[in-house]
């Protein structure tokens, strides 16, 4: 009889506007995964020249993190994959745009970051092509 492993329910970082009530705005609230907590922690023990090798057991009140969030206030901002969100409750400033030039001719246009770096990651390489990319 062969065990299978147990399904486990893959939660990622969410990010909304917040449930607040002020006369300001609901404010910008991002949830996290225990997961994604722990590794914004190793981070910052990175940037003070601090390693971890090893097994460790990382907690928050005594507690091991399962969940956790960030809540911008209505007077702050939060910036996700180059789109400007105001914890007013408003989209401020939508992602630059690019277009691809291969060889001196126009190939698209509207994309954002994310889809030259696939673009240029999907494309064969070829030392004589010249490609360009500029802001729409």
């Amino acid at each position: 009889m062969k065990l299978e492993k147990p399904k486990i329910k893959k939660i990622t970082m969410d990010i909304y506007f917040g449930n607040g009530k002020t006369k300001y705005g609901p404010g910008v609230q991002i949830d996290l995964t225990g997961k994604e907590i722990v590794t914004a922690i190793k981070a910052y023990l990175v940037s003070q020249n601090v390693y971890i090798s090893g097994a460790a057991t990382f907690t928050i009140n005594g507690e091991l993190i399962k969940i956790g969030g960030v809540y911008i206030d209505p007077s702050g901002y939060l910036i996700n994959d180059g789109e400007k969100y105001s914890g007013g409750g408003k989209f401020i400033q939508k992602e630059k745009t690019y277009r691809i030039y291969v060889d001196n001719n126009l190939i698209s246009t509207k994309h954002t970051m994310k889809e030259v770096q696939t673009f240029l990651d999907d494309r064969p390489y070829d030392e004589d092509e010249n490609i360009e990319i500029s802001i729409d």
